[in-house]
């Protein structure tokens, strides 16, 4: 068991990707790929974990006996539970997310992007998947559908994205040092019209709409498209596409000033690797390349927490109720501090070889880790109590 005092060690599972081969003394299991990522079932029950093996795999935790294969054609950088525990959401670099069924195994939907993705990550209500990807975008999509309500573009590469617990917010982790926090759309509130050409207001408010506009309300009264009524003559389409173009211009740069506002950021010196809510949505944790995990204050802007390694911190998280912060390190590390009583419960345990992720169960029992040597490792996690008062 993984606690106070002597830091004593019980290793529950080894979890490995890998294949067998025949050596000179035998049959030999050969861990040939990185395990990228692994965690925990929302019941804690299951265990995901993702690999260099282009597969995402299914474990019960209790046996440790492997319940599914899910598989991508490049590596699959991460993998996540949906809230009923019925279905996975898998990231990979061959630039799709999947949804697979864990009762079928079969694969239900395909997000497409544009280059590697990193991250996918369910809402806490399973209605929206968020995704980060080497694009420079955050995604937001309704799960069910794979209708895209949002996005976010940085100017760098989106490496993690996480929602809060009551889906209000969404933080994510990019190479530029920064881990943002943004409001996270609920739905599109603007629906789609078939018409085609140039339609007038019928209540005179002088502004006009082009399909390429469709989606767009009139900036004074504020009717829909579907709306609008009667044909602007041929001969004034042109005055009016400009007008409306620059007011459409006006209003994005005003929305994107009020984004800016309501965009929380926080400041790393290196890339951000990942970025996580805490149960109670009001502090967020980061690991980034600068050797540093750190916990943040929201609202204050201000850093709680900075708990130190010796090489880049590749994963940070919180345990079910925010009382402890573990975090992993490509120097073969993982660390478990406590956040109430400012202290490192432990200050150094794993494999050796870097560790790429590491996270507790959400009954806060255990804690995974995945590692460079393609294994994943489950332990179990002593709470550390309280100390009596004098």
């Amino acid at each position: 068991w993984l606690g106070d005092g002597d830091v004593q060690h019980e290793l529950l599972h080894s979890i490995r990707h890998g294949t067998s081969k025949q050596v000179l003394h035998g049959p030999k299991f050969v861990p040939t790929f990185s395990m990228l990522c692994a965690g925990f079932s929302p019941d804690s029950k299951l265990l995901c974990t993702a690999s260099e093996d282009r597969s995402a795999r299914v474990f019960n935790v209790e046996t440790g006996k492997q319940l599914g294969c899910f598989e991508h054609d490049d590596w699959v950088e991460a993998a996540h539970f949906s809230p009923d525990c019925s279905r996975l959401c898998t990231a990979s670099r061959d630039k799709n997310v999947r949804i697979f069924d864990l009762g079928t195994g079969e694969e239900i939907r395909k997000f497409e992007h544009r280059k590697w993705v990193f991250s996918a990550k369910y809402s806490a209500d399973g209605g929206r998947l968020c995704t980060a990807s080497w694009d420079r975008k955050v995604r937001i999509f309704i799960a069910d559908t794979a209708e895209e309500l949002a996005y976010f573009e940085y100017t760098d590469a989106a490496l993690d994205a996480s929602f809060s617990t009551d889906g209000k917010w969404i933080v994510t982790a990019c190479s530029d040092g920064l881990a943002r926090v943004h409001d996270a759309p609920q739905g599109k509130e603007v629906e789609e019209d078939e018409e085609a050409g140039l339609t007038e207001n019928p209540a005179g408010c002088g502004e006009f709409l082009s399909n390429q506009f469709k989606k767009e309300k009139c900036r004074h009264c504020r009717l829909k498209w579907t709306e609008h009524k009667g044909v602007i003559p041929k001969e004034l389409l042109k005055g009016f596409l400009a007008e409306a173009a620059k007011a459409m211009a006006e209003s994005r740069a005003q929305e994107e000033a009020d984004s800016d506002k309501r965009r929380v950021k926080f400041k790393h010196s290196n890339t951000v690797l990942s970025a996580q809510f805490s149960s109670q949505g009001d502090k967020i944790c980061t690991a980034s390349k600068d050797k540093a995990a750190r916990v943040w204050d929201i609202e204050s802007q201000t850093e709680v927490v900075k708990l130190t390694h010796l090489n880049c911190v590749t994963s940070a998280a919180f345990s079910g109720d925010d009382s402890l912060l573990c975090s992993s390190c490509a120097d073969g590390s993982a660390r478990i501090y406590d956040i109430r009583g400012s202290a490192v419960l432990v200050a150094k345990f794993g494999s050796g070889n870097p560790v790429t992720t590491a996270s507790f169960s959400p009954d806060g029992r255990l804690l995974c880790m995945a590692s460079s040597d393609g294994l994943a490792q489950v332990y179990g996690v002593l709470q550390p109590q309280p100390q009596p008062q004098p």
